[in-house]
């Protein structure tokens, strides 16, 4: 993914996605970046699908809650079994999706 991009609104996300419920409200943005809270779909534990607002980059777990140093907002897909700051995530099943 790109380091910028425009935000879609509200409505849009919810119609293309068939959303159950979403936990959110935020303006359209032109220049979405990288450490925003952004919109993305995730699957609840129901199996349902929801919007939330999130922060856009992964802080690995041995990063103790502070940002690292690199950047952490572009998984490859050689990568996500391999790398430390993904394999636990992508075998926990955390995943999510940003609508663009």
């Amino acid at each position: 993914m790109c380091g910028r991009y425009v935000s879609p609104d509200e409505a849009s996300i919810e119609r293309e996605f068939t959303l159950v419920r979403a936990e959110w409200q935020f303006p359209p943005s032109y220049n979405v970046a990288p450490t925003q809270n952004v919109p993305v779909v995730r699957v609840n534990k129901a199996g349902e699908r929801t919007g939330a607002l999130m922060h856009w980059g992964l802080i690995p777990y041995w990063a103790k809650g502070v940002q690292p140093k690199f950047s952490t907002i572009n998984a490859t897909v050689e990568k996500l079994t391999d790398a430390a700051t993904w394999r636990g995530p992508w075998k926990r099943g955390q995943r999510c999706i940003m609508p663009r």
